[in-house]
């Protein structure tokens, strides 16, 4: 394995790591454009006083503030921040281009994030986003729903299937009314964050230790720590949960009308062998902007490698941010999720090493042998032809032995040489050398990108 370089916490990777790294991102957007997602990108730099509209305090120890730009903007402006997510940024923008957006607005973003985190394994302070929201000036259906969901679904199985990981995806559904109906119910309102943050932490901690918390906030009541758990079973069995004020057609019961959908479109996307879909009543969102439907996705029991990818629903957090900038916006619902997708990759690396996928993957396909006789017009020539048609081509420049070119050759894992000489220049030919078999062909240079086509096909 590689060594992956961590300088405060910020990352960088060797070419062989960026490769792959790079192509993960490029499946995921080849994803959401397939699903008829536009792209956007907002400034890495975004207000202060738009950060904090929701959040306060607690988001404020995230932020990086920029401090010396605010020393070189006019006062009116000193309060400018590197954003900690994409999710608020896009609310902003949503409020300025209102007028100008078809809705139900569908978009995804890649970029960095910065986020002043506490320093611990799979945490860092600089990482890629992935993320997919809908926007929505009706009531977001379960059909946009279950559509972007599945839509998630397809990019990582084909992640994890570009990764050769045999692996399948827990996908694990909550809804946020639900868990507060429960907490009234119980009459746990005295003891309520405390009640989300233990939820929260159900998979953190072991089952000994989940019982002797909740029996603590219950007060030693054991009778009701069994209701509750035996009604978190039921619900993670796909039962119906009955509880006395609650009917069938109510609103919490739409997690169940979701979850059906689910299972059965995974069959016609060809996931069922891939894809697990629970109901877990331990699936909560802190941030008080989240309603609604919660979700998280994890490897198939691994839960210990934590979530790969979280989806919310949440209602007014466009018209919150306009109301503090006397923008009358309302009726907006949102649906969204995001890929934390540096901090995958490193939990991917870390776990199963992905040394074979570094292995096989090439970072350049032909190497162009630096032999005496062809002039550099006509290597430059041959070198043009095969990158005018995405031929990955390395001209090699120094005046090295063929040994050492070799070796240059098979240390970046280049599968296929050309050489020219005099003669190969006057009858507008090459040689191509499979430095994986041996085996030589003499082209012309018209038939040389099918030539080297063949090959990489042959070899890929």
């Amino acid at each position: 394995m590689t060594k992956k370089l961590l300088v405060g916490w910020f990352n960088e990777f060797l070419p062989e790591e960026q490769n792959v790294f790079n192509k993960i991102k490029t499946i995921i957007e080849k994803n959401f454009k397939l699903s008829w997602f536009v792209n956007i990108e907002t400034p890495a730099v975004e207000r202060k006083s738009v950060l904090l509209s929701k959040g306060g305090e607690e988001v404020s120890k995230q932020i990086f503030w920029l401090y010396w730009l605010s020393q070189k903007c006019d006062i009116g402006k000193k309060d400018y921040s590197l954003h900690f997510d994409l999710t608020v940024p896009l609310a902003r923008y949503i409020i300025d281009y209102y007028n100008e957006i078809t809705f139900p607005f569908k978009r995804y973003q890649i970029q960095k994030v910065w986020r002043w985190e506490r320093q611990q394994r799979w945490r860092f302070k600089e990482f890629y986003q992935c993320d997919v929201d809908v926007i929505s000036n009706k009531n977001i259906s379960i059909e946009i729903e279950s559509e972007t969901i599945l839509s998630l679904m397809l990019s990582l199985t084909n992640v994890l299937n570009y990764l050769k990981l045999n692996e399948k995806l827990e996908l694990h559904l909550n809804n946020r009314k639900f868990i507060d109906y429960i907490v009234s119910y119980f009459k746990l309102n005295d003891v309520k964050d405390e009640f989300f943050w233990l939820l929260d932490k159900y998979y953190k901690i072991s089952n000994k230790e989940f019982e002797s918390q909740i029996l603590e906030l219950l007060w030693g009541n054991r009778n009701k720590m069994k209701q509750i758990l035996d009604l978190f079973e039921n619900m993670k069995s796909g039962k119906k949960i009955n509880i006395e004020g609650v009917s069938s057609n109510d609103e919490l019961f739409d997690l169940y009308k979701l979850y059906n959908i689910l299972n059965e479109l995974r069959e016609i996307n060809a996931l069922s062998d891939k894809l697990v879909i629970k109901l877990d009543p331990f699936i909560v969102r802190w941030l008080d902007y989240y309603t609604w439907t919660v979700f998280e996705t994890f490897i198939e029991n691994r839960y210990w490698f934590g979530s790969v990818c979280s989806w919310w629903r949440y209602d007014k957090l466009v018209e919150y941010i306009s109301n503090k900038h006397d923008l009358n916006i309302s009726g907006l619902r949102w649906f969204g999720w995001s890929i934390w997708l540096t901090r995958l990759f490193d939990r991917l690396n870390g776990v199963w090493m992905l040394d074979k996928i570094k292995e096989e993957e090439n970072l350049v396909d032909v190497l162009l042998f630096n032999v005496s006789g062809a002039s550099s017009l006509y290597k430059n020539k041959i070198a043009s032809v095969l990158r005018k048609n995405w031929v990955w081509t390395e001209i090699y420049t120094d005046a090295d032995k063929l040994s050492k070119q070799f070796k240059y050759a098979d240390t970046k894992k280049i599968p296929i040489g050309i050489f020219v000489w005099e003669e190969e220049e006057e009858n507008n030919k090459v040689k191509i050398k499979d430095l994986e078999e041996r085996d030589v062909y003499e082209i012309k240079v018209e038939e040389v990108v099918d030539k080297i086509k063949e090959l990489l096909a042959k070899n890929f």
